[in-house]
């Protein structure tokens, strides 16, 4: 049996590549939304992790992206201050959405375990849901009513 006392931690820059990582994700999922500029990626970060983010965790990122031919930006003028609006291009916004599914069906796998089945209608119970006893067996239903449909069928045979 392991105890979590005794499961090894991850290195602390194990970590800020895991946290690096998830910034680069939000970026995109950011600039999937819609064109911004740097500081209004900066805050949408920011805003997300719940933590300062420094500029330079995402300028290198978005260079990156721009030479890859994945986004591209504009100039624009903003008072006296001259700011880049990034944008992703056609092969950018395709290479989200693969990020997007290959994360989705990484995240799904993960919670997979944690989430329970509605015994009547089979879908997946992420949040609350009803249970009930039945033949002496606790069992699970995603709302009240599938529980009484089922109990009904049940009693039919």
């Amino acid at each position: 049996m392991i105890y979590p006392d005794k499961i090894a931690l991850p290195e602390e820059t194990d970590i800020q590549e895991i946290a690096s990582d998830m910034s680069r994700l939000i970026t995109l999922s950011t600039l999937f939304r819609k064109p911004m500029h740097g500081y209004q990626i900066l805050e949408e970060l920011e805003t997300s992790l719940g933590r300062r983010v420094s500029p330079g965790l995402i300028y290198p990122f978005l260079r990156q992206l721009e030479e890859r031919k994945l986004l591209r930006h504009k100039s624009t003028r903003t008072g006296r201050k001259e700011r880049k609006v990034y944008e992703l291009t056609q092969d950018g916004r395709k290479f989200c959405l693969s990020i997007f599914r290959r994360t989705a069906a990484m995240v799904s796998q993960a919670i997979k375990p944690t989430l329970d089945t509605c015994a009547h209608c089979g879908c997946r119970v992420y949040e609350g849901g009803h249970t009930e006893t039945v033949g002496g067996r606790r069992m699970m239903f995603c709302c009240v009513h599938c529980a009484q449909t089922f109990l009904q069928e049940k009693r039919r045979t």
